[in-house]
């Protein structure tokens, strides 16, 4: 049988805030290659800036939808949970691994953070 592993990829500011990740070609080339036949999990906002992503299943969360209804959908395939920040709070106790790029110049400060990685609970059953 196998198993859903739920991964996530991110792009944070020096403080922990979110940054627009779509802006950084380095970071594009970064989860175009991880996520190269898995199923990125991305919100609504998250989805309207999105480049072109060949190669990959493209998941974006409706309103309402939970993350045990995404991994029963997608059971057996990786998943990963590439933003927006609401996606991220969502998922965060369901990750098995972390991958953050960081981004040296961020934007103005727009309120938007990375949840504390060290206060999530694992939730999954």
């Amino acid at each position: 049988m196998s198993v859903t592993k739920v991964k996530l990829i991110a792009r944070i500011g020096t403080n922990g805030e979110l940054t627009d990740p779509w802006k950084d070609p380095e970071h594009v080339k970064t989860v175009r290659y991880h996520t190269h036949g898995g199923v990125m999990v991305i919100g609504y906002k998250t989805s309207r800036n999105l480049p072109v992503m060949a190669g990959r299943t493209v998941c974006v969360m409706e309103r309402g939808e939970t993350p045990y209804e995404i991994i029963s959908r997608y059971h057996g395939r990786t998943l990963w949970i590439c933003g927006g920040r609401k996606t991220y709070d969502v998922w965060m106790p369901f990750v098995d691994q972390f991958i953050i790029t960081k981004d040296k110049n961020p934007p103005v400060d727009h309120g938007l953070f990375m949840p504390p990685l060290w206060l999530r609970k694992r939730n999954r059953k």
